[in-house]
């Protein structure tokens, strides 16, 4: 936490002196708005009177309460983060500048904020509360992040004046001009102010953390190294140094922060700055290999490290010591972070990936596990720890392999129809190719199927032995292979070689590389750790699983998720409890879309299907409504289904709030689950067989017949989850099966990896 100085203290109290006049507007405004009254007291008793118990941030407290106390009296006391035009817009651009900042500066809020403002946006934001005393809790914390961030950016600055931050921050909301305000304190610059010209050549001692006494400060104003200070300072300051012995500085700040916290001292070098072979060792290693991660060994200097350090260890020209140094630092870093956090910013693409990561701060860590001289460790605790980021990467050297040995598809032409089992065809034997290439089936392994006489020839075998084999013919061992080519694509395996099935059956090994490239990238932007036990649905592959610990697959489910046109979202909860014989509140957009014109047609459409009609919380006669002058404008009724066979969520529904209004539940269509592919609903996701995953949450507190006799009462009863577990939806094109440790390579329901294989 960075406070003020005490020195500050007392120009805040003529500043703020010089605001008590605004008050009495402030009040009016409030009056004449229909606000509180009391807003501007409100406030400030919520920023000032924090160590009350009963004050949100007793448990939490605000960082910059003085320049808080400054930003909302020039406001005069209204929300900063939400106005009508455009609703919480400002503050989801703050978000992103904060999660930028977050691996230097831990009080920022993050996690907090984001919880808050799910809430609101799925309770306040639908009944249109925006006062302070329901969202001021959550725009007092947000402008204290955004306050302590400026601060900070601003404290390594010549000049600097804290007292204008609250002004200039209100100014950049105004303006909208967030992201250039803070690029300028992130540069060094104050802003408004010109970049200097140069680099000061004297050295400048970092500040001391706030709080610290006069030992403690007069210890960290030492600067153990001022040519590797000026160096590393020079990448930071305008105008910037942007290469080092070649090769572009990826991670300036990053790196600052690393040698700031060790008072600028080498890390891969000895006091007698001679180069410790056993760390560079270790982290030339990890870089090399970067390529089995799915990521590539010259994003992070390796080349050049590589040469450098290869002219260290022949005795010829050595590297220039300091640039040297701090390439290797920028190398691990910026490796580090594209190990935990992507090498895309999951936040750039066109869909939302809402999961929550634990803020983690590379510099610390890395000087943490170098004064282990166990760099290698650093890696590893920062690459995703699921068995399924392992067996991709398996999965990607036996593809890398396949492509080395110079393995090619062969292209299985295109026909006047469909191929279908029992057909004469040219295309067969290409096909044959074609499968043989990627399955060599043992002539027995099939033999429910198959004449033993049958057998599916490799490429190199085209002629049978025996007289029955035909290479034109589609016959039953083929068929077998098809359809385990089929269902290893998420396809319907029906042996029928249609459209889609050719299209996949046509994709190189190159295309299937890039399907698992994209997919490892997917698992750096999760949590590293999920939990002891879990549920994890994946939309592609249409199931979801069950998780204990140690990652033990203990049950598997088909599911039904949303369509194109309505897909799920990507997210993470709690499933907290269990509701069965549920009543169904139809969404808004399915009541005007779906039901309404129905009911102009026939009202006595909801009594058929067992559903109310309600205005508030008054039940109506859907007869006595005008529906033809009813539409999706002027629509103010609720729609809610009645526990039964008929319900649409069948009997029983699991639930973990979200924003999204999204849950699991039983379906009245259990046809569905027949289908490989399954995207039909309207975001929630339809469960096969949902009691069993009931009786499995619940046990042993709910016996299997206790749970059969609450259905079977037909009254709406929830149960609360003895264990609650995290559930992730998420969105896997390529998986490794635990079942058969065979890779499926799903089809891209939503059309997502196209964009994030652009951008990789």
């Amino acid at each position: 936490m960075r406070l003020l100085k005490p020195e500050f203290h007392v120009k805040i109290v003529l500043f703020f002196a010089a605001f008590l006049t605004f008050w009495p507007l402030a009040t009016a405004q409030a009056q004449k708005s229909g606000k509180p009254a009391n807003l501007c007291g409100m406030v400030f008793d919520l920023i000032l009177n924090t160590d009350d118990e009963d004050n949100p941030f007793f448990d939490e407290p605000l960082n910059q309460p003085d320049l808080l106390t400054l930003f909302y009296t020039q406001r005069n006391c209204t929300p900063a983060w939400y106005n009508p035009t455009d609703s919480f817009a400002r503050y989801r651009q703050m978000h992103t500048i904060l999660q930028e900042q977050s691996y230097l500066f831990s009080e920022l809020h993050i996690e907090k904020t984001e919880a808050r403002y799910a809430e609101i946006e799925s309770i306040y934001l639908p009944i249109g509360l925006f006062y302070f005393d329901e969202t001021g809790e959550f725009d007092i914390m947000v402008s204290d992040a955004a306050l302590t961030l400026a601060y900070n950016l601003s404290r390594p600055i010549t000049g600097s004046q804290p007292l204008q931050l609250p002004v200039m921050l209100e100014e950049a909301l105004e303006k909208g001009t967030l992201e250039t305000f803070y690029r300028q304190l992130e540069q060094g610059r104050w802003p408004g102010k010109k970049p200097d010209a140069a680099v000061a050549d004297t050295v400048k001692a970092p500040l001391p953390p706030a709080g610290a006494d006069k030992t403690t400060a007069k210890l960290q104003q030492q600067v153990n190294d001022s040519a590797l200070y000026k160096l590393v300072m020079s990448l930071t300051t305008p105008p910037r140094k942007n290469t080092l012995l070649g090769d572009m500085v990826l991670n300036p700040d990053l790196v600052a922060e690393f040698y700031r916290r060790s008072n600028f001292t080498a890390a891969w070098h000895n006091s007698a700055l001679k180069p410790d072979a056993t760390t560079i060792e270790q982290l030339l290693k990890a870089l090399n290999t970067a390529a089995d991660e799915g990521l590539e060994p010259t994003q992070y200097h390796a080349t050049k490290i590589n040469t450098l350090w290869n002219a260290v260890k022949t005795g010829s020209a050595p590297p220039d010591t300091y640039p040297f140094e701090v390439l290797l630092t920028d190398a691990a870093l910026h490796y580090g972070a594209h190990l935990n956090w992507g090498r895309v910013n999951p936040n750039t693409m066109p869909f939302r990936w809402d999961f929550e990561r634990e803020p983690t701060n590379l510099p610390a860590m890395l000087q943490t596990d170098m004064g282990k001289k166990n760099v290698a460790e650093f890696f590893n605790k920062l690459k995703p720890q699921h068995p399924q980021y392992q067996q991709l990467k398996n999965a990607l050297a036996e593809y890398r392999q396949k492509l080395a040995d110079g393995i090619a598809y062969p292209i299985v032409p295109e026909g006047a129809g469909a191929l279908k089992p029992g057909m004469r065809d040219n295309r067969v034997a290409a096909l044959r190719l074609r499968l043989a290439e990627e399955y060599l089936v043992p002539q027995n392994q099939f033999n429910d199927l198959l004449n033993p006489a049958d057998t599916l020839k490799s490429k190199n075998k085209l002629t049978a032995a025996d007289s029955t084999f035909n290479n034109n013919l589609y016959d039953k061992q083929l068929l077998a292979v098809v359809k385990l080519f089929q269902q290893h694509h998420g396809l319907e395996p029906d042996g029928v070689i249609g459209r889609q099935t050719l299209l996949l059956l046509n994709a190189s090994v190159t295309d299937q590389i890039d399907q698992i490239l994209i997919n490892l990238e997917k698992w750096r932007w999760l949590p590293n750790y999920l939990g002891d036990k879990y549920l994890l649905v994946n939309i592609p592959s249409f199931l979801l699983r069950v998780y204990e610990p140690g990652n033990s697959l203990v049950l598997t489910k088909r599911v039904v998720t949303g369509a194109v046109d309505t897909p799920t979202p990507l997210f993470s909860e709690q499933l907290l409890f269990i509701e069965f014989n549920p009543l169904w509140g139809v969404p808004f957009s399915i009541a005007t879309k779906e039901i309404l014109p129905k009911l102009k047609r026939n009202p006595g459409y909801l009594n058929a299907h067992d559903m109310e009609l309600y205005s508030g919380e008054g039940k109506i006669n859907p007869y006595k409504v005008n529906w033809a002058n009813v539409s999706a404008k002027n629509f103010r009724y609720t729609i809610r289904q009645k526990p039964g066979d008929n319900n649409a969520l069948g009997v029983v529904k699991f639930l973990f709030p979200n924003q999204y209004d999204v849950y699991l539940h039983d379906t009245p269509s259990k046809s569905l689950f027949a289908n490989a592919q399954r995207a039909y609903s309207h975001g929630c996701i339809r469960l096969e067989k949902p009691l069993e995953l009931a009786e499995y949450l619940l046990s042993p507190d709910f016996s299997p017949q206790k749970i059969a006799d609450i259905v079977a009462k037909g009254k709406n009863k929830r149960l609360y989850i003895p264990e609650p577990r995290s559930i992730y939806i998420l969105y896997f094109t390529a998986w490794v099966e635990e079942t058969d440790n065979a890779i499926y390579f799903y089809p891209d329901v939503y059309g997502r990896d196209k964009n994030l294989l652009y951008q990789f």
